[in-house]
């Protein structure tokens, strides 16, 4: 499994069912324990959605809790792709190179979302996926292995970025096979752990808020949590 191709796969979408319509589409090439090319494309909903992808009012007020950053490259502010055209151009890149449907190793963040909800769309547009079924990787269950979390490694960008959550998933992979090859800059020995608390507090939150109408946004939510913290006098 060391010396095969892997591809990071993260989606955004607008539902979490099998048939999510996909809004974003983000892939990172590893190779050798080494990012060698990436992929990112916006799709245009209108076009997700005549192909039969769903959208659910759940996962809406959920993106209305996100940062600005990320809920604008969904929202259709920016232009998209037809979910044909991203879905072909995906395919071309895993297989670039001379690769093989039998080839590559899809990680998703677990594999029972990204690659589900791919495989769906590419079924509905009638493109053949670029892999085969067991060649489903689930990342969580690699970092549960091994010990890690999402937090092991410092998050750059955007969360809910289709590439930047792809990006950050790639070093997780990396630092889970080749641990040898990570070598983390000072600043970020000493910022992980206490930024690692503040966002785990942060999600948690989120999620217990998330029934609450109308949904906090997380920016908000990171407000509320700052005050309580600087009322007890944890942070400044």
């Amino acid at each position: 499994m060391i010396d095969a191709t892997h591809f990071v796969l993260d989606l955004e979408t607008l539902s979490t069912a099998p048939n999510a319509a996909i809004v974003a589409i983000g892939c990172v090439r590893v190779e050798h324990g080494k990012v060698v090319d990436e992929f990112y494309e916006r799709v245009d909903l209108e076009s997700a959605r005549a192909q039969g992808g769903q959208v659910d009012t759940a996962t809406l007020q959920w993106w209305l809790t996100q940062p600005d950053e990320a809920r604008r490259e969904i929202s259709g502010e920016l232009p998209g792709v037809h979910i044909t055209a991203a879905l072909a151009g995906l395919r071309a890149f895993m297989l670039h190179g001379g690769l093989t449907e039998a080839r590559p190793l899809v990680w998703g963040n677990g594999s029972s979302f990204d690659n589900v909800i791919v495989r769906s769309a590419f079924e509905r547009a009638g493109i053949p996926e670029p892999w085969r079924f067991w060649n489903d990787r689930d990342l969580r269950t690699l970092l549960a292995l091994r010990g890690l979390t999402k937090r092991s490694v410092l998050f750059e960008g955007t969360e809910h970025h289709a590439l930047h959550d792809a990006r950050h998933e790639a070093r997780l992979l990396i630092q889970a096979l080749w641990p040898q090859q990570v070598e983390p800059a000072p600043a970020q020995i000493e910022q992980q752990p206490e930024q690692s608390m503040w966002l785990e507090m942060i999600d948690a939150a989120m999620i217990e808020m998330r029934n609450i109408a109308p949904p906090l946004r997380r920016s908000e939510c990171e407000r509320l949590i700052r005050a309580a913290l600087a009322a007890q006098g944890a942070v400044a």
